[in-house]
């Protein structure tokens, strides 16, 4: 038998799941999409204790580029994307490309 608790536990598993597919499967890029921009690419540097992943975009012809930082893979992932939903990500010129 099993408790409240471990029920609980597995359906939250479950809708993370479910959201981090939506991300891997062009959620991502889709919420860059529609706040006008293209996705152009990201990396993920792993730490010792955090990730942080870089994101690349292009904006009216413009190269942009932002950060997010987590402590896991799988809250970088969610992160990233409820920050690109929210329209929350903080773009700055891309020097480096």
């Amino acid at each position: 038998m099993t408790s409240q608790g471990e029920v609980d536990y597995e359906v939250e598993r479950q809708k993370k799941a479910t959201r981090l597919l939506r991300v891997c499967d062009g959620g991502f890029a889709g919420k860059i999409r529609k706040s006008g921009g293209v996705l152009t690419g990201f990396s993920v540097k792993v730490g010792d204790e955090d990730y942080l992943m870089t994101i690349r975009a292009e904006y009216d012809g413009n190269k942009v580029i932002s950060w997010v930082g987590a402590s896991s893979l799988q809250n970088l992932l969610l992160k990233a994307y409820r920050e690109a939903a929210r329209e929350n990500l903080r773009w700055k010129a891309d020097e480096w490309d």
